[in-house]
């Protein structure tokens, strides 16, 4: 007779991972006129699959609704079984699909429209992923956002930058907004055009949105992680896109303060952050 924690143990190892001890199997659970031992598991670990598969439907519902139910399902269910869960919550379970349809994309010659138009699944669930984990971050809605404009910038160019945990930065080969939004409104979208694009995915005011960036805009916010000050992120900006030093400069003491009235970027605070935007303040 096997103790309580034993069983329980084999029982989720058989439900949750398909990992079958037929011995265990034999001794636990008896056959009756209706069902075998088991057929009897089965049904706990076949209502357990759609379970998940119901919550991977529900978070990546835009791509369930393009690929349709059927497509959608066996992408699902072949990444369930490639990769259980071992997380305690299931906001953990779709956290790698979109992975693991770039690394099941068939195989097609570099650089052609088939081999684009595959990569379709993955960035969208990329995408929709993004704004799970927009939805679930802290945000800065409860937060002091600082008042910023382009007097401070030029007075402080230590600034330091970062992202919020709700925004993210994305480059991709479609259009997905249209698709996004037709979802959102219960309507079936059509199949996005294919169109290169960076796109912002960030939260104001509890609310996900979708932005389209300008190369240097993605860049930048891509390379606001804290430790750089944002004139070093400027002249990186400007090397790597061989743009204007002065062009790029006048952009971005605009744009800036918008990301962080906006909720995309916040001011890292650090010693003589809050004294020296003090007398900024006092000069003007």
């Amino acid at each position: 007779m096997q103790k309580l924690n034993e069983l329980q143990h084999w029982f989720g190892r058989a439900v949750i991972r398909r990992e079958l001890d037929y011995d265990t199997l034999l001794e636990t659970i008896v056959d009756n006129e209706q069902l075998s031992a088991e057929r009897r598991l089965g049904v706990y670990a076949e209502g357990y699959q759609l379970r998940l598969l119901e919550c991977m439907r529900a978070e990546y519902a835009c791509l369930d609704a393009l690929l349709s139910r059927e497509l959608f399902d066996r992408f699902a269910l072949n990444y369930l079984s490639a990769r259980p869960s071992t997380s305690y919550t299931l906001f953990d379970l779709g956290g790698e699909f979109a992975l693991f349809l770039a690394n099941t994309r068939p195989p097609m010659p570099e650089g052609s429209e088939q081999q684009t138009a595959m990569k379709m699944p993955e960035q969208l669930a990329q995408l929709e992923r993004y704004r799970v984990m927009s939805i679930r971050g802290k945000g800065s809605e409860h937060s002091e956002i600082p008042t910023l404009d382009a007097t401070i910038l030029l007075f402080q160019p230590n600034f330091l930058f970062k992202r919020t945990d709700t925004s993210f930065v994305m480059a991709t080969d479609f259009d997905f907004s249209p698709a996004i939004e037709a979802v959102d409104n219960d309507q079936q979208p059509d199949f996005p055009e294919q169109k290169s694009q960076h796109l912002l995915i960030y939260r104001q005011g509890y609310r996900v949105k979708l932005m389209t960036l300008e190369p240097w805009q993605a860049l930048f916010l891509q390379s606001c992680d804290g430790h750089y000050s944002w004139q070093a992120q400027q002249h990186l900006v400007s090397e790597q896109l061989q743009l204007s030093g002065g062009d790029l400069l006048s952009q971005l003491i605009t744009w800036l303060p918008q990301m962080v009235s906006m909720g995309v970027l916040e001011l890292v605070e650090q010693e003589g952050t809050i004294g020296s935007q003090k007398a900024v303040f006092s000069m003007i």
